[in-house]
């Protein structure tokens, strides 16, 4: 009886030493937030970055094509009350300039969001 009972307390005092080295090494990457993400990032890059390819493109600056640069014309407003946005809303809240091929996004206090173009 006594050889078991020593057992599980050998048993019970490496499992609670696990545990505490778990909860420092959770404590130390909590500390070290920005550290761990990355680090976290680049393991999923690694494992799984050979199977999903990236289907962005990277260009420079040289590469834009100069029709698609447009001056910023358009002034765009804000009807809170209503949830409007637009060009034609003259009397409401001026937000910034666009273009009219500028896209627009909208975020809800919910935490969704919207994009819209600010040509329509």
């Amino acid at each position: 009886m006594m050889r078991i009972t020593k057992f599980d307390t050998d048993k019970a005092n490496d499992t609670l030493l696990a545990i505490q080295k778990k909860i420092d090494e959770i404590d130390y990457n909590l500390a070290h937030l920005v550290d761990y993400t990355i680090a976290w990032y680049e393991g999923l890059k690694a494992k799984y970055g050979k199977d999903f390819p990236r289907y962005t493109e990277i260009r420079n600056f040289e590469t834009i094509v100069a029709a698609k640069v447009v001056e910023a014309n358009e002034k765009l407003y804000v009807n809170r009350d209503e949830g409007f946005i637009g060009s034609a809303l003259k009397k409401d809240e001026f937000v910034c300039n666009c273009s009219d091929i500028d896209d627009i996004i909208i975020f809800f206090k919910d935490g969704r969001y919207k994009v819209v173009k600010s040509g329509r």
